[in-house]
């Protein structure tokens, strides 16, 4: 698997499936933001909500590390009905953490480093208000 992220379409994507992660809409008052990963011809594989953390390690305004929490991802089993997938080892999981691990490191200027932790299956972090 050769993932990239594609800066003119704004997409984590391997080369060898054809497969990509997409960012949807982010609202500033809800820390989670939500994710789908697609198969070549546009079928969802599955969608996630990760808490995303910046901080600026080097005290120059820029972001040297992005913290980024798990906390749900879920296959379709039909036209209507997500399945959750709780198990941090099931490679619909792993596979979804390779593709954001390119996301969050490969899209910017600033070296960095990028941690990611699976927190599947407990309570997302409160909106704010």
């Amino acid at each position: 698997m050769t993932i990239r992220f594609d800066e003119k379409i704004r997409r984590s994507i391997d080369d060898e499936t054809g497969q990509y992660l997409e960012l949807h809409f982010h609202h500033y008052q809800n820390p989670l933001h939500q994710y789908s990963l697609h198969a070549k011809d546009g079928a969802t594989l599955l969608s996630a909500s990760v808490a995303e953390r910046r901080t600026d390690t080097r005290g120059d305004g820029t972001v040297g590390l992005i913290e980024a929490d798990v906390f749900r991802v879920s296959i379709p089993q039909d036209d209507v009905t997500l399945t959750d997938i709780l198990d941090d080892s099931d490679p619909a999981v792993r596979q979804f953490i390779q593709f954001l691990e390119v996301w969050l490191l490969d899209r910017r200027l600033v070296p960095q480093r990028v941690q990611i932790s699976s927190k599947l299956g407990t309570t997302p972090p409160p909106r704010d208000m």
